[in-house]
């Protein structure tokens, strides 16, 4: 075996064990290509560093996998948590604050590593001391970048209930998962890729004669009596695409915009339902000033068209709508992790953070100008 397929399988083996606490690991690891030849810039404590598209991993870890394999799991999740979070695709936007957007994209990273593994050695922060992102700087092919990054987006979004567990797609708190998915909420990204990330999997009861072969069935009672040779599976996964949606209905908003708002949600919603039964759980709110109205949709006919919209030209205060979907959450115990609110962001904010996930849906002149709470992070559209 060649030095290069050893160190192929100490990292195949690393992703085994990372994926034991974050399934999600294997479908970026292998969304990307792997090369033993770590690029010149790398300081030479970096075992492992990542371009978006390739993976270089150091000949080194062969040799320090048997003492030091926990240390090396969370470096390499580090790596790969960058490239979920699309950390290199958006590096090219951000090369004028290159040292900010760098400390940032290392702290989302961390804070995940530390959710997941409880604990941070301190030795780790010296390996990071060393780190560059050099190679998100030096890509030739940005297309090609993100091209890998939006078909990985695809694949976890097809993922069985093994990776989408009850915290979402990393099996961690979704707060979390809000907070550090971008650099404090300033990457462009996709609402059709965020909104994918809240797509979860619900266990439904089944007990049709289609999903189980009766002549077995029955053969086991000819053969014991009472036990059947083959019991018919109780339960099934079910995609559930559960979340709240908000529109300021004050005159500030833009009917085709809002209209594409609806076409994106209905979009995701299309794709998961070519792969069989689904569920849909959303909650809609019109409000300005106070809520105008509430529509609970469970079917994409469901959808209200943008020139139905009520219209009250009043002004525009978040409060109401922060509150209510806390009421929803708690005394109505609808399971929503998220809030997509469609506004300009000029409005009454809430003094606190809420513990749902929030994202404001602008244009892009409303996002150049937005001037609220940071833990709001801001979507494009």
């Amino acid at each position: 075996m060649s030095r290069a397929e050893d160190v192929k399988k100490v990292a195949d083996y690393l992703v085994y064990c990372i994926s034991k606490r974050v399934p999600l690991a294997e479908v970026v690891y292998a969304s990307l290509k792997f090369d033993t030849r770590m690029p010149l810039l790398v300081p030479k404590g970096s075992n492992f560093t990542t371009d978006g598209i390739t993976l270089y991993v150091r000949e080194e870890i062969v040799e320090a996998y048997h003492k030091h394999r926990t240390m090396l799991e969370k470096e390499l999740l580090h790596e790969l948590l960058h490239v979920y979070m699309g950390h290199p695709v958006f590096a090219a936007q951000n090369v004028h604050r290159r040292k900010h957007y760098d400390r940032a994209s290392d702290k989302a990273a961390d804070a995940w590593v530390l959710e997941v593994y409880d604990s941070i050695h301190w030795d780790w922060y010296n390996i990071r001391e060393n780190k560059n992102h050099a190679p998100w700087y030096k890509i030739k092919n940005e297309e090609a970048v993100k091209a890998v990054w939006e078909r990985m987006q695809d694949d976890i979004a097809l993922l069985s209930s093994s990776i989408y567990s009850e915290g979402g797609a990393l099996g961690i708190d979704s707060g979390l998962r809000s907070e550090h998915s971008s650099v404090a909420g300033e990457m462009t990204l996709s609402y059709t890729d965020i909104l994918r990330r809240y797509i979860k999997i619900e266990e439904q009861t089944c007990y049709t004669d289609e999903e189980i072969d009766l002549l077995l069935y029955s053969y086991g009672f000819q053969l014991y009596r009472d036990i059947s040779f083959v019991e018919p599976p109780e339960r099934t996964d079910m995609p559930v695409v559960s979340f709240c949606m908000a529109i300021d209905t004050s005159d500030s908003c833009s009917g085709e915009l809002v209209e594409k708002f609806f076409s994106q949600t209905k979009k995701v919603i299309e794709d998961i339902s070519g792969n069989g039964k689904y569920k849909i759980d959303i909650c809609l709110i019109l409000c300005d000033e106070k809520i105008e109205q509430e529509i609970f949709i469970e079917s994409p006919e469901q959808f209200p068209k943008a020139e139905e919209l009520k219209i009250t030209y009043g002004g525009t205060d978040f409060r109401p709508v922060f509150k209510r979907m806390e009421e929803l959450r708690t005394t109505c115990e609808k399971h929503y992790d998220a809030l997509f609110y469609y506004t300009d962001g000029e409005g009454e904010y809430p003094e606190k953070q809420p513990s749902f996930d929030t994202y404001f849906l602008m244009d892009a002149y409303d996002m150049e100008n937005y001037c609220g709470p940071e833990w709001i992070q801001k979507i494009k559209i």
